[in-house]
């Protein structure tokens, strides 16, 4: 039998039944009356506190069983305790769920999993019963205080998502210097929402919008960035696996989201030409290059795009002389010449090519 949910009155007389002992033989291992033991068992009085040891020793349990002590509950617990929270609710009112939350967190005052889960499933409650004929303001004060709490606890997932409310609560409360500090202490990875998301829509509520829509931009051209680069990773599996068909489909829907994104001519080709190296096919090969070549000979610059008008131009270069795109360049037009790479030796031979790479 689960120990930990009893009362002492109840794990004493379990465990006693459990050893085979009376009550009277109880009392006299112990030096107190049989009336004092049956008391103890009907939880109307309790044993001495110097008795403790005895007692827990007597039944061949210890201390921390005996009173019932844990330091921290399951995750299985807590999602039973927020369905009682609910039905309580809803069946006795948002009152008597507040007053069985905090006897609860009240017992275990350093369950950080509790506290911000009560917190949250509190305000759902209220949320979802509000009529607008109460006032739970005073509730809704109380969870904000749990909030905080678990914002000092000790697991990082907790400490983020309640930092992450009273975030949302400052910024609707338009207490933006609190919004933006607490916005600062979460992590800049593994928030949801994204951190820079939630720095663009504080920005945007202060009518801050050059800054936020920089936040934006820069995140789209970086989202749709590693989604090519996905799809580049899937086309590589779909080629080594023989599935060229596949292959195929996957290199025009990077084009396509390319194209659709704003992204630079080179990239919008290079998940065609891929594939063409991987059949070995020259014709296909030199086509995908007579797009990706001349487009290296400049500089492809975002803020052209009216996804990216708003994100400052930068050079993009890796020293004084020479930009990132003329060194790609300079690396591919060698690596297509040299007589040792076996990878482009099939093109070689080809006239379109060679006229290509005279004219760059």
């Amino acid at each position: 039998m689960e120990v930990f949910h009893m009362k002492i009155n109840e794990i004493i007389r379990t465990k006693r039944i459990e050893k085979g002992i009376t009550q009277q033989q109880a009392a006299l291992y112990l030096g107190v009356t049989a009336p004092a033991v049956n008391k103890w068992e009907k939880g109307i009085s309790y044993p001495d506190i110097t008795l403790l040891p005895a007692v827990a020793r007597l039944l061949g349990t210890d201390l921390n069983t005996l009173l019932s002590f844990k330091e921290e509950l399951t995750a299985i617990e807590i999602n039973n305790f927020l369905n009682e929270i609910t039905a309580v609710a809803t069946g006795q009112g948002i009152e008597k769920a507040f007053q069985l939350s905090m006897d609860k967190i009240q017992e275990y005052p350093s369950c950080d999993m509790l506290i911000l889960n009560t917190a949250l499933t509190l305000e759902g409650l209220i949320s979802f019963m509000d009529t607008g004929n109460n006032d739970y303001s005073s509730y809704l004060e109380a969870t904000e205080e749990l909030y905080l709490r678990a914002s000092t606890g000790k697991t990082p997932s907790v400490i983020n998502q309640a930092k992450h409310m009273l975030f949302c609560k400052y910024r609707a409360r338009g207490e933006y210097e609190k919004a933006e500090k607490i916005l600062e202490e979460l992590p800049d990875k593994d928030t949801f929402p994204d951190k820079e998301i939630l720095k663009a829509g504080l920005y945007t509520v202060q009518e801050k919008y050059s800054p936020a829509l920089q936040i934006l931009e820069r995140q789209i051209l970086l989202n749709i960035n590693n989604i090519h680069l996905y799809l580049l990773s899937l086309i590589d599996i779909a080629l080594k696996n023989g599935n060229t068909d596949d292959a195929r489909i996957l290199a025009s829907k990077a084009k396509q989201a390319a194209d659709t994104f704003g992204l630079s001519t080179y990239t919008a080709h290079v998940a065609d030409f891929y594939v063409a190296l991987a059949q070995k096919d020259t014709v296909n090969c030199v086509s995908a290059l007579k797009e990706m070549l001349p487009a290296l000979k400049k500089k492809w610059i975002p803020s052209h795009s009216m996804l990216y008008k708003h994100i400052p131009k930068k050079e993009n270069s890796v020293n004084n002389n020479i930009s990132i795109e003329e060194m790609a360049l300079k690396k591919i037009i060698s690596e297509l010449q040299n007589p040792d790479n076996d990878e482009y030796s099939f093109m070689r031979e080809s006239q379109e090519l060679k006229e290509l790479l005279d004219s760059i």
